[in-house]
């Protein structure tokens, strides 16, 4: 797997270097700020859930869904603060 994420900036965030398989096994990947771990699944062809850790810890659960035209797609994102309270952040992705 191999992740390049391109910010509005135009600075690209590249992670990955890992063989995913989509059976819920944990794997190790690099280039990341935030996770060095994952595990992750695919229900249906729209659809990936990962759970992440960070040095040792849990870090999210992340859902991404692609839209019918496959243009768009909804990331829902499950963190903690530092106190362990959840939350969750939802990301727009457009394909150009």
């Amino acid at each position: 797997m191999s992740i390049d994420i391109e910010a509005s900036d135009g600075t690209v965030v590249h992670a990955g270097g890992s063989t995913i398989k989509p059976d819920g096994s944990a794997v190790h990947v690099q280039g990341s700020m935030d996770v060095d771990v994952v595990s992750i699944t695919i229900p249906n062809s729209r659809t990936l859930v990962m759970g992440a850790g960070f040095k040792g810890h849990p870090a999210s659960s992340r859902v991404w869904t692609l839209a019918d035209d496959g243009k768009e797609m909804l990331e829902i994102a499950i963190r903690h603060l530092p106190d362990g309270t959840p939350y969750v952040r939802r990301f727009y992705w457009k394909r150009k």
